[in-house]
């Protein structure tokens, strides 16, 4: 096992089965889509936020950048792991990402870079954050590892 990096969260774990893999035996992109939509969902309720809570207030988040990167393969059987980190809070915006990795040899198998913007469901404009929401998710923001920073840069 692998330790979660400090400030990380550990948002989804499991095994890959043959309804996730293409014909070459290898996790399919629905598959690597599925974890890193978990894991999201899996953060934001660690942030304690809530979709159904945002509906109620007239609120809602859109996805307004999502950047996917492969690594390395993922085939029927192997254990993953998810560690996920919020990077930035803006005015508006939380950026966010995941690493998927393969939890028997820690590799790094995949990655996304998300960012979100939180609107108002009337006007479709954006919504800042409210001061009680924003000083949660504050207290959660990661600094990346250079090796991370390099990645997420676009790097190998």
């Amino acid at each position: 096992m692998h330790d979660v990096p400090a400030g990380w969260t550990e948002t989804v774990r499991g095994v890959i089965t043959p309804v996730d893999c293409d014909v070459n035996n290898h996790m399919n992109v629905i598959g690597y889509f599925t974890r890193f939509c978990d894991a999201s969902g899996y953060l934001m309720k660690e942030a304690d936020i809530y979709y159904s809570d945002l509906v109620t207030r007239g609120l809602g988040l859109a996805t307004i950048v999502n950047t996917l990167r492969y690594q390395d393969e993922l085939a029927d059987g192997d254990r993953f792991v998810v560690h996920s980190g919020i990077l930035r809070l803006g005015k508006s915006s939380i950026r966010y990402v995941h690493k998927l990795m393969n939890a028997t040899t820690g590799s790094l198998c995949a990655s996304s870079d998300m960012t979100e913007v939180q609107f108002d469901l009337s006007t479709r404009s954006s919504s800042p954050w409210d001061e009680q929401t924003r000083q949660r998710i504050e207290a959660m923001v990661v600094a990346l590892s250079p090796e991370d920073q390099a990645w997420f840069d676009g790097g190998r």
